[in-house]
C-alpha cells in the first residue's frame, strides 16, 4: 500500500505528471508539489473568475446597447406613422377641399337656373339660359375626380389605420366612405 501511494505521489511530481524539465523538479517534496498544485489551481480559479466577470460585464453592456437601440427603433416608428398619419389626413383634406370646391361651381350653377326660373328664363331661351345655369362638364368631371381621390385617400387611410370595412350598398357602389 505504502508503495502504491509512492508511485502515485511521483506520478504527481512536476517532472512527470507537468512534464518540467527542471534539475528542481525531480527533487521537490510533497509538500511543495501539493502548495504548487494549490498555487496553480488558486491561479487557474481567479483567471476564471476574472473571465467570467468580464463575460457578464460585456453582456450587460451589450443588453443596455440593445435596449438603447430598441428604445431609438420604436421612436423612430413612432414618428414615421406620425408623420404618415399627417399626410394621410392632408390628402383627406385636400380631396375633401377638392370636393367643396367642385360642388361650389356646381351650386353656383343650380343657384344661378334658380334665379333664372325666378325671373321667368326657361331653358327655351339659350342665350340667357347658357351663361352660367348649365354646368360645364369640366366641372363635372372635376367632382367625379376629386370624389374618386376622396374615396381612394379614404380607402387608403382605414387600411392602414384599420377603419371600417368595405361594405357594398347593393347599387353597384361601394358604401364606406362618409
Amino acid at each position: 500500500n505504502a508503495e502504491a501511494v509512492e508511485r502515485e505521489l511521483q506520478v504527481l511530481k512536476p517532472a512527470t505528471f507537468h512534464k518540467v524539465l527542471s534539475s528542481r523538479a525531480e527533487t521537490m517534496t510533497e509538500s511543495e508539489i501539493v502548495v504548487g498544485i494549490a498555487r496553480s489551481a488558486d491561479l487557474t480559479n481567479a483567471l476564471t473568475c476574472k473571465f467570467l466577470s468580464f463575460v457578464d460585464d460585456s453582456s450587460t453592456k451589450r443588453a443596455l446597447e440593445l435596449d438603447k437601440q430598441r428604445d431609438t427603433i420604436a421612436k423612430q416608428g413612432r414618428d414615421c406613422l406620425h408623420k404618415h398619419a399627417k399626410l394621410e389626413l392632408a390628402r383627406l383634406e385636400a380631396a375633401g377641399t377638392a370636393v367643396a370646391e367642385a360642388v361650389a361651381v356646381l351650386l353656383e350653377v343650380a343657384k344661378s337656373r334658380a334665379q333664372l326660373a325666378a325671373l321667368g328664363v326657361t331653358p327655351e331661351h339659350e342665350e340667357a339660359y347658357a351663361m352660367g345655369s348649365v354646368p360645364d362638364r369640366r366641372d363635372v368631371r372635376r367632382l367625379r375626380t376629386a370624389l374618386a381621390e376622396a374615396k381612394n385617400a379614404w380607402q387608403e387611410a382605414t387600411c392602414f389605420w384599420g377603419g371600417a370595412p368595405e361594405t357594398d350598398t347593393g347599387n353597384g357602389e361601394e358604401g364606406s366612405m362618409p
